[in-house]
């Protein structure tokens, strides 16, 4: 038997770009929506049967996500998924108590919205594109798979917050396996 519509659980969906199809490109950064929607019909979730998704979409303006979300919000979704450093910020700001799941957003927002990558301490969790854990994982790779290594090049956006530091979080782990960085903005 289906539910009402009105009793089915809700998924949020704030994004800053035009509303696209809800089919996965198969490139990913032109439609994380679409590709997050096919995730969850590959899950069993079935809109209008088992789920209701209700979209809001800024049409590129970053400044109508705060509004967006506080709507999301205000409709008690079971979770809100945002692929946004400014979709998470602006969701995170209308609620501390509704999951929200990010993909993806930079290591800094994640360490001021979620606090731990393994053990989020509020109610923001989801995925990064960049981790300090990963690029030492990637450093030992390296220098395990060519063994001779002894320099390693890192083109970095001096334009990005999250680059700031970057590589000298890694300058220990390279310290240790005998391999000068060189830092080289683009």
């Amino acid at each position: 038997r289906t539910q009402q519509p009105s009793r089915l659980p809700i998924v949020g969906i704030l994004s800053p770009t035009q509303q696209p199809n809800t089919a996965c490109a198969s490139n990913l950064g032109r439609n994380v929506v679409g590709c997050f929607v096919d995730e969850l019909r590959a899950l069993g979730y079935r809109e209008g049967n088992n789920v209701v998704i209700e979209y809001r979409f800024a049409e590129g303006d970053a400044g109508r996500l705060p509004a967006l979300a506080a709507e999301l919000v205000n409709l008690r979704p079971r979770v809100i998924f945002t692929h946004t450093n400014a979709g998470a910020n602006a969701a995170a700001n209308a609620t501390t108590t509704i999951p929200i799941v990010v993909g993806p957003a930079n290591e800094t927002t994640f360490e001021r919205l979620a606090g731990n990558f393994a053990h989020p301490t509020g109610n923001v969790t989801g995925l990064t594109l960049y981790s300090i854990e990963q690029e030492v994982k990637c450093l030992q790779l390296l220098k395990e798979l060519a063994p001779r290594t002894s320099v390693v090049a890192i083109l970095v956006n001096p334009d990005n917050p999250g680059m700031r530091a970057y590589p000298d979080e890694l300058n220990p782990t390279a310290k240790r396996l005998g391999i000068a960085l060189i830092r080289i903005e683009a």
